[in-house]
């Protein structure tokens, strides 16, 4: 399936959820390489810029095929990118969405993902008739897990592998 729409904007209060672009590769191989950032979120093998450009490009391709959504998050008072998310696994018949999401440690416990979190649900539901969020979240991660429980997400199981 290819998508029509436009990739989103989404404006909130002093922040701006925008779809990454390769002006922003340098911004991005700093946050998805920095070890605290990343630490749980999965393996990426960004080694060099070109990796990064190479990934923002198969984000827009992702899209275009309606597999994923993947934003980055700005800071409206300086246009730096505080963090990014993602909605992944669309192309499936029950209409489900996985989030993942990163927040730069320099903007942590600023309600930048309770913001960013509950916009982006709202346009995942509203605009792209999602019936299901969920997350995938390391075991280890106990303040991302603290932060989803209070969000209102249900703990549901634990993947084996």
């Amino acid at each position: 399936m290819l998508i029509t729409l436009p990739y989103p904007t989404i404006n909130l209060s002093g922040l701006r959820l925008c779809p990454p672009n390769q002006d922003d590769a340098e911004e991005l191989f700093f946050l998805l390489t920095d070890h605290e950032s990343t630490r749980y979120y999965g393996n990426y093998n960004f080694n060099t810029m070109q990796d990064v450009k190479n990934a923002i490009y198969q984000m827009h391709e992702d899209y275009r095929r309606g597999k994923s959504i993947d934003l980055v998050i700005r800071n409206n008072k300086n246009p730096k990118i505080v963090g990014f998310i993602s909605a992944y696994g669309l192309d499936n018949r029950h209409a489900r969405a996985t989030f993942s999401f990163i927040i730069s440690p320099l903007y942590r416990r600023r309600h930048i993902a309770t913001a960013t979190l509950h916009a982006f649900s709202i346009y995942m539901f509203t605009k792209r008739n999602t019936n299901r969020i969920q997350f995938l979240v390391d075991k280890r991660n106990e303040q991302c897990l603290c932060f989803l429980s209070k969000w209102g997400a249900k703990y549901e199981g634990v993947l084996r592998q």
